[in-house]
């Protein structure tokens, strides 16, 4: 086994590789029926009534002394605002993960 050292491998740069990652997007355009369209603003609207009911909540907790108000907590709150007759009837039409979304999407606004 004399003489078999081995020189490690130049690697080359990112730039050379032939696909680079991230280099690529596909966009494509959504045309709706109106009945869609119908439910994608509705699912919208009910996102932004929550994600406007947590960042008040929120901003309440600071005024009076609570440092930070928990996702956990919040999203907890949404199952009871779903059961709420007046406001669960059109809630209840949007599925829960879309409306959790909107509360992690502020809860990462505050971080």
């Amino acid at each position: 086994m004399r003489g078999t050292s081995r020189k490690p491998a130049k690697k080359r740069p990112r730039s050379h590789r032939k696909e680079p990652r991230g280099c690529t997007a596909n966009r494509y355009r959504a045309y709706p029926t109106d009945v869609q369209l119908v439910l994608v603003k509705h699912f919208g609207g009910s996102c932004r009534f929550v994600k406007n009911l947590g960042k008040e909540q929120r901003d309440l907790a600071w005024k009076y002394g609570r440092r930070s108000l928990s996702y956990t907590v919040q999203s907890k709150e949404i199952f009871a605002l779903r059961n709420d007759p007046e406001y669960g009837t059109w809630l209840k039409e949007v599925p829960a993960q879309v409306l959790q979304q909107a509360l992690v999407d502020l809860n990462r606004a505050y971080l």
